[in-house]
Parts: C-alpha cells; structure tokens; sequence
C-alpha cells in the first residue's frame, strides 16, 4: 500500500496517534466524543502496576446500543466466554512443541 500522495509505503507510524487515550471504568462514554477518539484503553491498576486492560471502541459502542439482548453481547466483555490470552499463549506454544 503506498501513500496517496508519494510513492513510497504507506507506514504504521502514518496512522499511529502519539499518546493513547485511556479511561477508567467509571468514566462516561461521552468522553470519546470529547476527546476527539474512536477507541480508548480501560486502564487497570495493581500492585503499582497501571496496564490496558481493555479498549472501547465505536464499535463496540455501537454493537452494545444496537443488542436486543444480552446474548448478542457474549463475545463481549470481562465475561465473554473465551481463554484468557495467557492461557491462550500456552495453550499454542504447548501444540507446537508436540508437533
């Protein structure tokens, strides 16, 4: 994919926003519209430690305004029904070893 405007590659850093908006759980969804984003990062804090624990989305927004009811939400959220990406990660690197 190349630039419009150039020859040369369209690159990550083309798109990338510096400083990333972050959010707790606490705060309105009105303040992705104030803030100018389409997604923000649910920050976490623990044992000192501050890490993204999630990202709201537009879409995720959306997909949450336009359910009719909560099952069309399980893929969603803290209680969404899949491996948690630790798991995940030894599940896939335990099957590579057996290969």
């Amino acid at each position: 994919m190349t630039d419009q405007h150039s020859s040369s590659p369209l690159l990550v850093r083309d798109l990338m926003t510096v400083g990333v908006a972050t959010c707790s759980e606490e705060t309105p969804v009105t303040n992705m519209q104030d803030q100018g984003t389409r997604a923000m990062f649910s920050m976490h804090h623990a044992g000192g430690i501050e890490y993204p624990a999630a990202v709201l989305s537009y879409y995720h927004l959306l997909r949450h305004l336009a359910a009719d009811s909560d099952e069309e939400l399980r893929d969603l959220g803290v209680k969404a029904a899949r491996q948690a990406p630790l798991e995940a990660f030894i599940n896939r690197r335990d099957a590579a070893r057996r290969r």
